[in-house]
Formats: structure tokens, C-alpha cells, sequence
């Protein structure tokens, strides 16, 4: 697991990142602002990475 900062919230807190990543590749990032989604990318047959889901925060 790695944590990398974010940005602010709303009333100036700080936010942070966290990346989960297993022994095929598949990678999850979630904030902790909510645990609010940011990202979900999985590897496709040819091992290649691609995007599931992409959140906006705003």
C-alpha cells in the first residue's frame, strides 16, 4: 500500500491517496476523503492495464 498527498478538502484539510495493488497488477485508489473511489485499473488477458472506473472530485 502507498499513500501519496491529494490536495486540500473543502475547509482546507489535507487529503491523501492510497494505492492497493495485488499479484496480478490490479490496482485500487481510494481517498481519505470519504474513502471516496479515484480509481480502478485491472490487467486484460495481454497482461496490459487498463481503467475500470474514474471518479471526479470536485
Amino acid at each position: 500500500m502507498n499513500m501519496e498527498s491529494f490536495g486540500t478538502g473543502r475547509h482546507g484539510e489535507a487529503v491523501s491517496v492510497y494505492t492497493l495493488e495485488n499479484k496480478t497488477g490490479a490496482k485500487v485508489r481510494v481517498t481519505d476523503y470519504g474513502a471516496t473511489l479515484v480509481s480502478i485499473m485491472v490487467p486484460d488477458k495481454m497482461a496490459i492495464c487498463r481503467m475500470c472506473c474514474l471518479v471526479l472530485i470536485m
